[in-house]
């Protein structure tokens, strides 16, 4: 059993930067939704459809990085 505390506070760094840029994220998303909203509901699914994507590339470099550590 390794005594070594990185791979646990790697993780729960990773969680924290998770939470919080996941969060200010939603706001941005939010927030320029509505130069969007003038446009139509077809251009607002879209936009939310790609917002709802796009963070997951982050995510995984991040949960990469978190679980680094345990190798």
């Amino acid at each position: 059993m390794p005594t070594d505390d990185k791979p646990a506070l790697r993780s729960a760094t990773g969680m924290l930067a998770l939470i919080v840029g996941l969060a200010l994220y939603c706001f941005l998303v939010a927030g320029l939704g509505d130069f969007v909203a003038p446009f139509g509901l077809f251009a607002e699914v879209v936009y939310y459809l790609a917002a709802g994507i796009v963070w997951i590339f982050p995510a995984i470099r991040l949960i990469r990085w978190m679980n680094a550590g345990e190798r």
